[in-house]
């Protein structure tokens, strides 16, 4: 699935897409259930550079981040593993994320 604001053709080039809050991203991503880079929470960090992935302990999901000039543009959520209880877990907070910054938050394909 696929979290971004802008034209579809804004994944192959991301600066066609809306800056998304990166504060407000690490946060979701954070309550998800998602760890940093360092093994804590998601930092602004993370979540502005470009082809980072950030994992999920229970090894459910991995999300990738779409940056461009150091600010965030898209997230690439793709399931590993999990039950439904865990994926609804994940969803949720990135679903109330993407509808407070008016991004889209779709399957892949959908995303166009």
């Amino acid at each position: 699935m696929t979290l971004a604001r802008g034209p579809g053709e804004g994944l192959e080039r991301p600066e066609l897409l809306a800056p998304l809050d990166a504060t407000l991203a690490a946060r979701a991503l954070t309550e998800a259930g998602f760890v940093g880079t360092d093994g804590g929470p998601v930092t602004v960090a993370d979540v502005t550079t470009d082809a980072n992935e950030l994992a999920h302990p229970a090894e459910a999901a991995v999300v990738q981040v779409l940056a461009h000039d150091a600010t965030l543009r898209a997230l690439h959520l793709e399931a590993v593993q999990g039950d439904a209880a865990t994926w609804a877990g994940i969803v949720g907070p990135l679903k109330a994320f993407a509808a407070r910054a008016g991004a889209r938050f779709l399957p892949d394909h959908a995303f166009e």
